[in-house]
């Protein structure tokens, strides 16, 4: 598995072992080839041997028989370039066509390969030519050697290498920065809007629709990755905004849903692309300007809670729920409406308490929940019992700052949840919470450093069992 990259200034990497610097180099460093700034890189979906990419030094484009070890150079004949610009470049999946754009410098041309060595670039004569500086991306379906152009608010297909172009719109949504097509979908193509979200195409661009209208409402990046095992259709991943929170994104339903995958305590500055592996289910890979290339995996739940805890679903839910706990790190997932009004729905990690008591914790995550709403909470709690209805007494996070922390209660079984105390100057993840029990009167605190402590509001008189 090798993950081949293009990086202003350094040219690009073929990393065979993402824990180590690859030993050959940078791109072409090994046979006098590197140029420094790679603007664009494709590989032949069919056959990741063939690599092409493209630098800002004539004649621009480089070749790659055996996926990006050594470098050979495009014919210069018919070549162009930017030297400033963006020259983009992509290589049909059968590995035979490539289609070239030279940075606005002049329109697209395409080139053939045959055998291990490419024709001349090939940019007269070619029918309805897609306009100056459009953007190139390959069908990624076994066998097609079709492109997609997208110019303006112009969407071109070609389905015969590049020669001739056909208008599937001149209505496409306009203002994109990023077209991506759909591993192993004929004509499905993805488009990044930046504060007009992310748009989709399943007829080869003629038509396009919102993902997501009103939840993913920003998407600066967008990618696809390997479908969720058991599903037939790649996860989409987007950086943007998903229901007012800021992250990196997964929907494993075509956008209908999205799962924030970035956490609140960690953001990463200037990303400028975005792609999933199209083999491991789950994973992203983040380019950052000056930061390197960044990538993760599904986090893993701990196996197991300490002996005398269990943990269970709380009303009803939309999907199991789960907890574990490895070296003092605890993580509980559920779903649900949350905990508010007459009766609660989600996930309860607990332990019997016998009389008096405090517990505390730190609060490192709490993920965005469902679209459209931000009612996800994270804290401590006591209840009266497991009954959805049950009386309570709740210290929580919300996510980033949407609400603070929150004291709320239930005083009596099925009544109604109320919030009595709060703070949200400066709060967010990570945060310490604590709920301590002295009789009936239940006490809440929070904290940004565990050891200096607020009181919320004032002490609530519960009654509970002993």
């Amino acid at each position: 598995m090798n993950l081949l990259s293009a990086i202003g200034d350094r040219d690009g990497y073929r990393h065979a072992d993402f824990a180590q610097s690859p030993s050959i180099g940078r791109h072409g460093q090994n046979n006098g080839l590197a140029r420094g700034t790679s603007d664009d890189i494709d590989t032949a979906w069919d056959n990741g041997s063939f690599v092409v990419r493209t630098v800002r030094s004539a004649p621009y484009v480089q070749y790659s028989n055996d996926n990006g070890v050594t470098w050979n150079w495009f014919s210069s004949t018919g070549s162009s370039g930017s030297t400033g610009g963006v020259n983009n470049i992509a290589i049909s999946a059968d590995g035979t066509k490539a289609v070239y754009e030279p940075g606005g410098t002049g329109r697209l041309r395409y080139a053939t390969r045959s055998g291990t060595t490419w024709s001349s670039w090939t940019s007269a004569g070619i029918t309805n030519q897609p306009a100056n500086g459009a953007q190139i991306a390959a069908e990624l379906v076994a066998g097609s050697r079709t492109f997609f152009a997208y110019a303006g608010t112009t969407l071109s297909r070609s389905t015969d290498g590049g020669a001739t172009w056909t208008v599937m719109t001149s209505a496409a949504p306009n203002n994109g920065n990023w077209i991506r097509a759909v591993p192993n979908q004929a004509g499905h193509l993805l488009m990044s809007r930046n504060g007009n979200g992310v748009w989709r195409s399943v007829d080869g661009g003629a038509n396009w629709t919102q993902l997501g209208a009103g939840v993913a409402t920003t998407a600066n990046q967008v990618g696809v990755g390997a479908a969720n095992p058991g599903n037939s259709y790649p996860s989409i991943f987007i950086g943007g905004t998903v229901s007012g929170q800021v992250g990196f994104f997964r929907s494993d339903d075509q956008g209908a849903t999205w799962t924030m995958i970035s956490d609140l305590s960690n953001q990463f500055g200037y990303v400028t692309v975005i792609q999933g592996d199209p083999r491991v289910y789950g994973r992203l890979y983040v380019g950052s300007n000056g930061r390197g290339i960044l990538y993760a995996d599904i986090h893993e739940l701990p196996p197991s809670l300490p002996a005398g805890w269990t943990s269970q679903d709380i009303g009803p839910i939309t999907s199991t729920g789960s907890a574990g706990e490895s070296g003092g790190a605890w993580e509980v997932i559920g779903s649900g409406a949350g905990i508010a009004g007459n009766a609660d729905a989600f996930r309860f990690a607990y332990k019997n308490l016998i009389g008096d008591g405090t517990i505390t914790a730190r609060v490192t995550d709490v993920p965005l929940s469902a679209p459209g709403a931000n009612n996800a909470k994270a804290g401590v709690m006591i209840r009266n019992s497991l009954d959805a209805n049950s009386t309570n007494a709740f210290v929580a996070l919300t996510p980033g700052s949407v609400a603070g922390v929150l004291f709320q209660q239930r005083s009596a079984n099925g009544g109604a949840t109320s919030t009595v105390g709060s703070a949200t100057t400066g709060v967010f993840p990570p945060y310490w919470v604590r709920l301590t029990r002295a009789g009936n009167t239940f006490t809440a605190f929070a904290s940004a450093d565990g050891a200096n402590w607020a009181q919320l509001g004032s002490p609530q008189t519960i009654a509970m069992n002993a």
